[in-house]
Formats: structure tokens, C-alpha cells, sequence
């Protein structure tokens, strides 16, 4: 392990600088293509399939559309010449450090170029499908901060694990696939620099590993924790530079705004930066195996093979020109990018609401009378309720198909006349201070709440309801309440309905991702989003149209603060309480550098 270490520091030791400042420009060109062109990707297959919005409802259809399959083929072909250009490039320069040669920037660039269209030539039907082989553990930090901020990434993953009837099942092939992203990793050597054949280059790196398996996993692994252990210590650095600036520089009420703003800045910038150096000490390591037992001698032969015309480039001096002019452009490019899309730092909101989540689900039973009385005591502007229609077509509150998780009985709400649910108990398994609360109808509440507590109506749509939304638009009517709710559902055509019977009584378009055009949501007046799929942009671009931005559902304070300093309209919380605090400023003001720490890293 100590003559491992040690060949792995001398290849850094010599172009570690060179191999730094190529990843910083590439990882930075190849993230914000890969984002643009799958956004835009994103875009053509919606308008293709004609939905204005991704949405949880109609995302299956639109990923199993063969318009989106073949987008999403030409971006994984992009992603693979990405990958394939970048490990050229690294191994040239690892290449170079062995032969004790200095090498730059526009070099690395240069031979990365030439050795990737040279392994296409040699492997033109299998290069694409070998390189995203390599992903899985090379890639391992990227994929996985990826994930963790790309919404549809997140949701994707979601929506995998989901599929699999048994965790057991997911984590075997989870297992197969980084064992063959390793044995893979490993024939980069042979396949790279020595130009040999796909299956060869498999099949000699397997025989190593399994000659020198212990020393060769242990080292590769080795170099990946030290990459997580000194990203974790920047990350925790970098934040806490931040909150200490912020705390000596920045008023008490914009304190946490400040910390959720530049602390996902550094995130994102750390994140980055974790995904180059993961690849970086892969490869390292890999090279660090592979290159010092060839021999000096079989390594200049294939380095002269393969070198190309570069001399001009290891001129120091337009090295480091072109290597300059390379970084300014990025930030030129980042800058314009970020002043096309507009000044968004809306920090001050001219009103805020606060909606009490299923009536006030903390205190009280969710979606009942109890509820209801909390979320007026709370003084909160809405009350948002869920309604769905029983057997006898009489509209209640009830948030799930099945009224089992609220009051016991394991039977459909559309199986019940209303003379059977009113016997249920909604109130016991919540606490028995409650024994004996009852599901109400949607009359009862309308009555209840007039002139205290306008209602965010959600109209649930479980098939058996058709006809509810005439229903509920009669209820309202009856009441006099039109000034007094929004109506709100997932069925966009519920919405439609809604409109189309009573255009002056306010609709919300129930959403849990944000990726579209909300341009022709023309029947929504506001957008209900989950609050991980809140972004500035998509504030900014509601408002643009005249809509409002509610999140839901919003219980941490970093989450409140981040709504807040995004420009949302509001929020749905179990905590009305905490809400109202945080955005009265009295959260901030109490808030120490250890509580700032918690906020930034969230």
C-alpha cells in the first residue's frame, strides 16, 4: 500500500495543477450542456406529446413515449463522449507524470481529443455503452449529489425503488451493476492508452483483480473515502465561513435567507468539485495500479503512438494564455446565463400566507371540525381541506380514498352512504381528548368558516366522482363563499370544470414537479408545489404569468425561510405557529451561528 500511495503522489505531484484547472473547465462546460440539453430535451418531448407540465400523474406516459426514449438515448451518447473524453484526458496526463513529462491545460485537452476519436475508430459500435460502465463508480459522488438536487433525478430514483417489491432486490442489483462498473474501470488502462479490444481489456483487467484483488479494490476505495472525507471538510469549511460572514455582515432578519441563498451556492460548487476529484483519485488510483508495472519504456512507446502534435502547447507561457481565456469564457457564459434569466432576489415580500394543512392536521384531527377551530386560532389565512363524495353523493372531508388511517374502518368512501360515516369516529386515533369528533360535510365547514377563514378546497379525484366538481361549485355558490376559497385539485380537468361553471371562483393547479411551460395552464390562478420543486426560477416565471406560488407541505423553518426568500406566495404547514414567527423575523433573530450551521446544511 505505501508503494501504491506513493506512485499515486508522484503522478499528482508533477501535473496535479494541470489535471486540477482541465477539470474545473471541463466539469463546469460539460454540466451546464448536459443541463441545457436535457431541459431542452424535456421541453420538445412535452410539447410533442402535448402536456404543458410534467407532472406525477402523467410521468410515466412521458418517459416510456418513444420521443423521450430516443432524446433520452441522445443525451446518454452525449454523456458518454463527456465521460469518454475525460478519462482520455486524465490518463494522458497521468501518462505524462509517469514519463516525468509537464504537461498543461490546452495539452490535455488537445490528446484527451485526439485518444477519445482514436478509441471511437477502434470501437466504433461499443465505445458509448463501455463508457457509461465506467459511471456507476467513477461517477459515484456526481450520481449521488445529482440526485440529491435534480428534482426529476430525485423523483426517478424515487420512483425505481418503488418498483422493486423487495429493498433485498434493489440492493443485489445495485451490487451487480458497481462490480461490473469496477471490473470496467479497471480495463480503462488496457483500453486507453494500449488501444486494445473492448472484451480483451475486460478480460485482463478481471485477471488482475482477481490476482491482486485486495490490493487493488482497498487502494481505489481507499482514494474515493478520502475524496468523501476532504469534500465533507470543505463543504463544512465553506458554510461556515459563510455563516460567520453573514452573522458580522448581514442584518438579524435576513440572516437565514442569507445562509439557505450562499449555502446552496456552496453546495452546488462543492458538489461539483466532489464529482471531478472522485473521477480524479479514480482514475489516479487506477493508474497508480496499472501504469508503474508496464514498464517506463512500454509506456513511451505507446505515449509516442499516441501523442499527436502538441509541442506547441507545453509552451509555458500559451499555456497558461489559453488556459486564462478558457476560464473567462466559462465565466463570461455563466455570467450572461445568470443576467439573461433576470434579477430574482426577492427578498421582501409585499403578503404571505399561511395555510393550515388539512385544517390544522398538528393539533387536531386532519380535515375535522376540531381542525378547523385550530387553524382560525392560529390565525391562519387558509384552511386547506380535502373533499371527496360518498355513496349517497353528500361531499366530506376525507383526505384518502379509504377512511382505515382516520377512523379505523377499512372501507372506500364512495362505498359509504354519508349515515354510515357519520357513525365513524375521526377524532380517537388522533387522541382520545377527541373521542367522538366526526367526519363533516363540506356545508358544515363552508358555514363554520365564513367571515373567519377562507379554504383552499382540494376536490380529490379517486375515479368514482365525475360529478363532483359541479357539486362542489353549487356548495360554494349556495354559501356565498366565492370570495372566500380557491379550489384546488391534481385533475387539471377538474379545473377546466371549475372555470367553465363559475370563472370568478379561484382555482389552483396541485403540482409535484415543476419541469414545462406554465404558460398554457390558462384554468389555474395559482400553483400548489411540493417545496423540494420550488426554485426562484419557476416563482419568478409563475408571476411573469400572473399566477401565485403556494408551497406544500412546509414544517422545517429552513424550508419556511427558503419559500420566503424564494418569492413564494405562501405556505401550506402543519405548524401555522412557526410560520408566522419565521417570517415576523422573530426565528432570525434568535438565531446563533451553531442554529445558522443547521440551516446551511439542511
Amino acid at each position: 500500500m505505501r508503494t501504491f500511495l506513493k506512485d499515486v503522489y508522484r503522478i499528482w505531484k508533477l501535473n496535479g495543477i494541470s489535471l486540477f484547472l482541465f477539470e474545473l473547465i471541463y466539469r463546469i462546460a460539460t454540466s451546464a450542456v448536459i443541463m441545457n440539453l436535457t431541459d431542452w430535451f424535456i421541453s420538445i418531448s412535452l410539447k410533442q406529446q402535448k402536456y404543458s407540465y410534467l407532472t406525477a400523474e402523467n410521468y410515466v406516459k412521458f418517459i416510456c413515449h418513444p420521443l423521450t426514449l430516443i432524446l433520452l438515448a441522445v443525451i446518454l451518447l452525449c454523456m458518454a463522449l463527456m465521460v469518454l473524453l475525460e478519462i482520455s484526458a486524465v490518463f494522458w496526463c497521468i501518462q505524462c507524470s509517469m514519463l516525468n513529462e509537464k504537461t498543461y491545460v490546452p495539452g490535455i485537452i488537445k490528446n484527451g481529443i485526439t485518444n477519445s476519436l482514436l478509441f471511437i475508430r477502434y470501437h466504433p459500435v461499443f465505445w458509448s455503452v463501455y463508457m457509461l460502465g465506467t459511471m456507476p463508480f467513477l461517477g459515484l459522488h456526481f450520481i449521488i449529489w445529482e440526485i440529491a438536487n435534480v428534482k426529476i433525478l430525485e423523483f426517478t430514483a424515487l420512483q425505481i425503488y418503488k418498483f422493486f417489491p423487495k429493498t433485498w432486490l434493489l440492493v443485489l442489483l445495485c451490487v451487480i451493476i458497481m462490480t461490473g462498473s469496477v471490473i470496467i474501470t479497471f480495463s480503462l488502462p488496457y483500453c486507453i492508452t494500449e488501444n486494445r479490444r473492448i472484451r480483451l481489456g475486460i478480460k485482463m483487467a478481471a485477471v488482475r483483480l482477481r490476482r491482486h484483488f485486495g490490493k487493488s479494490v482497498a487502494g481505489v476505495v481507499l482514494m474515493q473515502v478520502l475524496v468523501l472525507v476532504v469534500t465533507a471538510a470543505a463543504y463544512l469549511m465553506a458554510v461556515a465561513l459563510i455563516v460567520v460572514v453573514i452573522i458580522i455582515f448581514m442584518k438579524p432578519s435576513f440572516r437565514i435567507s442569507g445562509v439557505l441563498t450562499y449555502g446552496n451556492g456552496a453546495k452546488s460548487v462543492i458538489g461539483l468539485f466532489a464529482g471531478s476529484a472522485g473521477v480524479i483519485y479514480g482514475l489516479l488510483a487506477v493508474g497508480g495500479i496499472y501504469l508503474p508495472r508496464r514498464g517506463k519504456q512500454y509506456l513511451k512507446r505507446i505515449s509516442q503512438k499516441n501523442r499527436g502534435k502538441y509541442r506547441v502547447f507545453r509552451r509555458r507561457a500559451a499555456a497558461y494564455l489559453v488556459t486564462v481565456l478558457l476560464i473567462a469564457a466559462e465565466a463570461g457564459g455563466i455570467l450572461y446565463m445568470n443576467l439573461a434569466r433576470g434579477n430574482v432576489n426577492n427578498m421582501v415580500l409585499s403578503s404571505f400566507s399561511v395555510t393550515a394543512h388539512r385544517g390544522g392536521a398538528l393539533m387536531a384531527p386532519e380535515n375535522t371540525m376540531s381542525a378547523m377551530e385550530y387553524a382560525v386560532e392560529s390565525m391562519s389565512d387558509y384552511a386547506e381541506i380535502d373533499v371527496q363524495e360518498t355513496k349517497d353523493d353528500i361531499l366530506v372531508l376525507l383526505h384518502d380514498n379509504n377512511l382505515k388511517r382516520t377512523t379505523g374502518l377499512n372501507a372506500n368512501v364512495w362505498d359509504m352512504t354519508y349515515q354510515e360515516v357519520a357513525q365513524l369516529d375521526a377524532g380517537v386515533k388522533f387522541n382520545k381528548r377527541f373521542l367522538g369528533e366526526k367526519v363533516p360535510t363540506l356545508d358544515d365547514i363552508i358555514k363554520y368558516s365564513k367571515g373567519k377563514i377562507r379554504l383552499n378546497i382540494e376536490v380529490k379525484s379517486n375515479g368514482h366522482n365525475k360529478n363532483i366538481v359541479s357539486k362542489v361549485i353549487k356548495c360554494i355558490e349556495d354559501n356565498d363563499f366565492e370570495d372566500q376559497c380557491v379550489l384546488t385539485s391534481m385533475n387539471y380537468s377538474f379545473l377546466k370544470q371549475a372555470k367553465e361553471l363559475n370563472p370568478d371562483i379561484k382555482t389552483g393547479y396541485i403540482m409535484t414537479m415543476t419541469y414545462g411551460s406554465i404558460k398554457d395552464i390558462e384554468c389555474a390562478d395559482l400553483f400548489s408545489v411540493k417545496h423540494t420543486y420550488v426554485t426562484r426560477w419557476f416563482v419568478k416565471e409563475a408571476h411573469a404569468c400572473g399566477k401565485e406560488v403556494h408551497a406544500w407541505t412546509v414544517n422545517y423553518p429552513g424550508d419556511v425561510q427558503r419559500m420566503i426568500t424564494y418569492g413564494a406566495d405562501g405556505v401550506i404547514t402543519d405548524d401555522p405557529a412557526l410560520v408566522h414567527r419565521i417570517y415576523l423575523g422573530e426565528e432570525d433573530k434568535k438565531t446563533g451561528f451553531w442554529g445558522l450551521m443547521k440551516y446551511a446544511v439542511k
